[in-house]
């Protein structure tokens, strides 16, 4: 029997963003995952809204795309720098 996986994150496809910005392009890399019981209720546990792309103000240069890298290039760091990822969050209620 094959269990499904739902990709939480998918449905902000078609709204442009995403979690990780390479060569003038969004991806949508981190996912959460979650599995058929909670999408349809019956383990107990539901989503409790949409998933979420967080601290974008927080980790970003203020008028430039994308997180702030601690990691510039091979030797450099910026030691303000986050991450070239965005986290991802859902809520899950019981």
């Amino acid at each position: 029997m094959y269990r499904l996986l739902f990709f939480s994150i998918w449905p902000l496809l078609p709204e442009g963003l995403g979690t990780h910005y390479f060569d003038s392009d969004w991806n949508l890399l981190d996912q959460i995952m979650i599995s058929q019981g909670i999408v349809n209720c019956k383990s107990g546990w539901k989503q409790g809204g949409n998933a979420q792309i967080e601290a974008v103000s927080l980790m970003s240069i203020p008028k430039k795309t994308g997180p702030r890298r601690f990691g510039i290039s091979p030797g450099k760091w910026d030691k303000d720098g986050f991450s070239d990822h965005y986290p991802v969050s859902i809520k899950l209620k019981k």
